[in-house]
């Protein structure tokens, strides 16, 4: 007597969910940390306050960061978080509780694991 036994391999398909887990997590940080440096920042106008935002490396603020960003998929899924207001470095390096965007994500950074563990529960992984 004998017994067939057979596997189906599923990698490549957890290797998909995983990343978009994480590309989920990864925007839930962003939108995080643009919250808390709102939050922090300095307001006299409003500018600074206004600009920040999330969004994909290199694009200047043009493409906002969302669930189109995450199903592009790429291995190494990153965001920049802050303002492109001219004078938006020199009001974060001014020191204290002008630190805006250092708060923001001091603020934001230990709910991160938290974000990427619910990422995957809602992924099954």
């Amino acid at each position: 007597m004998s017994t067939t036994v057979r596997r189906t391999w599923h990698g490549d398909e957890i290797e998909v969910r995983g990343k978009r887990a994480t590309g989920r997590a990864i925007v839930g940080m962003g939108e995080s940390v643009a919250s808390e440096q709102k939050q922090a920042a300095h307001v006299i106008s409003g500018d600074l306050r206004r600009s920040v935002h999330a969004a994909r490396v290199n694009t200047m603020g043009a493409v906002e960061a969302d669930q189109e960003t995450v199903r592009e998929g790429p291995n190494n899924f990153q965001l920049e978080v802050g303002s492109w207001l001219p004078y938006a470095c020199v009001e974060n390096n001014h020191g204290g509780d002008h630190r805006f965007a250092d708060i923001g994500w001091e603020a934001a950074e230990p709910t991160f694991d938290a974000k990427l563990i619910r990422a995957w529960r809602e992924e099954g992984l």
